[in-house]
């Protein structure tokens, strides 16, 4: 009870006798009933690494550490992959400067080729509207395309749809070894309800042991 007058904490749920030992690093800070000492003093902890910190409750963070032998292999571990990185970027002078540069030019090249893949997309969509037959009163495009991406893919059948009240869209393609097929009408030959894209590529998905999501006007699979 004395021990509670202090302010000392009980930790972890444990359960304490009448007499307890209570460890204070300082009063400000740290005040706890301990259940007993891992070591005869805490120099013999020696290096200590902080390696996690997380939410355990509302209000209550946990932070976890190793120490001693554990932590310099730890840090000695660590030192080895900064080394590993370091041989890989050439050995620059500042490492910090050449992971930023690296990083720079990939988000600089990953532009580059996305506007690469919308130019191609628009190409796709301009041959795609030239090759679309009149076929019982709508448009009908059914066309194998390569596409780098299933977003192209559905990009290019919006597209269409806005070009062709009337379409009748089915569009295949082979993205990273995978079938992929869209299926898209036209907002007038939805209102004719003479075809559901989700019906239609239930019988596709059949063909290629797939399945997909999308609207009663288009799906993707």
């Amino acid at each position: 009870e004395k021990a509670k007058s202090l302010g000392a904490m009980a930790l972890f749920g444990e359960k304490y006798g009448d007499f307890v030992r209570v460890i204070t690093f300082d009063p400000k800070f740290s005040v706890e009933l301990c259940g007993g000492t891992h070591v005869p003093a805490t120099g013999t902890i020696g290096f200590f690494k902080i390696v996690s910190e997380s939410s355990v409750a509302a209000g209550v963070r946990r932070i976890e550490a190793i120490t001693a032998e554990n932590a310099e292999h730890y840090i000695r571990s660590e030192f080895g992959v900064l080394d590993e990185v370091r041989s890989l970027l050439k050995n620059p002078k500042d490492i910090v400067a050449s992971v930023k540069s690296l990083s720079e030019e990939k988000h600089a090249l990953e532009k580059k080729l996305e506007a690469l893949n919308l130019e191609r997309a628009n190409q796709i969509k301009d041959e795609l509207a030239k090759k679309a037959s009149k076929s019982n009163g709508h448009t009908l495009i059914i066309e194998k395309v390569s596409v780098p991406n299933a977003d192209a893919l559905k990009n290019i059948a919006y597209a269409l749809r806005n070009q062709f009240d009337d379409l009748l869209l089915v569009l295949a393609a082979d993205v990273e070894s995978k079938p992929q097929v869209a299926v898209m009408l036209g907002e007038k030959l939805m209102e004719s309800n003479k075809f559901h894209a989700g019906n239609m590529v239930k019988e596709l998905a059949k063909e290629i042991e797939g399945g997909g999501g999308g609207q009663p006007f288009f799906f993707l699979l």
